[in-house]
């Protein structure tokens, strides 16, 4: 016996799809009786051990609509997955469900709202991941850089903030006693040489994930792509409840942050639907460049890298570490193919 019946499509546009529905009588009763026997066996009654009540004694003892609740909730679920699996949708985040009718000895209708994966028409995403790359100037370590970063740590090292000037006149000489003083190394020259590297890291990191940003937009702006407004709504609603959680712990309203932010309300939320939208068309998008480029992370990639993740999160849970490992060799795989780098210039 199918989960459902009746089945019939409202509308389908803006990559949202609606049906209504409804659900069997023979399938709700099914449920009702197992909800009934779940009941049952931690059912308690005078005269009965434990799970030993008759079931016409617990069925008296329970409100019949709660029992409906019960198995209308469960028979929903069956449902929608079939209805899916039936109509063959490709469908994003939850269904959107609406009970309609419910009532003790009848069909349970409904309907449902479903976003559906868009068509992705892609760009020449390889030809612009080089035109970005190309474009960008390789990040340069200057002298003045080095000396300012050597500045910091000398600061650091005498306890000040490097704001009063005349504090700064009695700062230790840099010279080889204070290198190694304030670190590993022996001299100046070594000193410098580790700084440079440092800051040089810290340019290929800035680079890297600006770079890739910028790719990602420029893909964004040239690809063929309809994010649902169902998928859109549902993510601002998480969005707009973390908010507030986050905003309730501090002790701030909602009337405060936006004095804050200077914002209205439709501002801020015509701010969130356009940063989500941006978001979901970038994970759309790298997930139908992975798919076409048939990206995968080996077991021993992500051994590897879950090794490395466990040196700096010792205390992580492995099967967390194992996912996020797998993640990031899929995202080196996949910016393997869309940039191409340019080394840090130390001059």
């Amino acid at each position: 016996m199918k989960s459902y019946d009746k089945l019939k499509k409202i509308s389908d546009k803006g990559g949202v799809v609606e049906f209504q529905a409804e659900i069997p009588l023979g399938i709700l009763e099914k449920n009702m009786e197992a909800s009934l026997d779940e009941a049952a066996a931690d059912f308690e009654a005078p005269g009965f051990r434990k799970g030993k009540v008759p079931k016409e004694i617990v069925r008296q003892s329970i409100n019949e609509f709660k029992l409906l609740d019960s198995a209308a909730d469960a028979s929903l679920y069956d449902a929608i997955n079939e209805i899916i699996e039936d109509e063959k949708l490709n469908v994003l985040g939850s269904p959107e469900i609406y009970i309609t009718k419910i009532a003790v000895g009848s069909p349970v209708e409904f309907k449902i709202k479903l976003a559906l994966y868009p068509n992705i028409s892609l760009s020449d995403y390889k030809a612009i991941g080089k035109e970005v790359s190309d474009k960008k100037e390789a990040a340069v370590i200057t002298d003045k850089e080095v000396d300012d970063a050597i500045s910091q740590i000398q600061q650091v090292f005498a306890g000040q903030d490097g704001e009063n000037q005349s504090e700064k006149k009695n700062l230790p000489e840099i010279n080889d006693e204070f290198v190694k003083k304030v670190s590993s190394l022996n001299t100046v020259a070594e000193l410098r040489e580790e700084v440079k590297k440092r800051l040089a890291q810290e340019k290929d990191v800035y680079s890297i994930e600006k770079n890739r940003d910028e790719i990602i937009s420029e893909i964004i702006k040239k690809t063929k792509i309809e994010v649902p407004s169902l998928l859109i709504d549902q993510e601002l609603h998480h969005l707009s409840h973390d908010r507030e959680h986050e905003l309730e712990k501090v002790g701030i309203t909602t009337e405060e942050y936006l004095k804050q932010v200077k914002k209205t309300t439709e501002e801020m939320e015509k701010d969130d639907r356009k940063g989500i939208e941006e978001r979901l068309k970038s994970t759309l998008i790298l997930q139908e460049i992975r798919k076409k480029e048939d990206i995968k992370a080996e077991a021993k990639e992500i051994e590897e890298e879950t090794q490395t993740l466990q040196k700096y999160y010792p205390d992580q849970d492995r099967n967390a570490l194992v996912r996020s490992a797998e993640a990031i060799v899929v995202q080196r795989k996949l910016f393997s193919v869309l940039e191409s780098k340019k080394t840090v210039r130390i001059i």
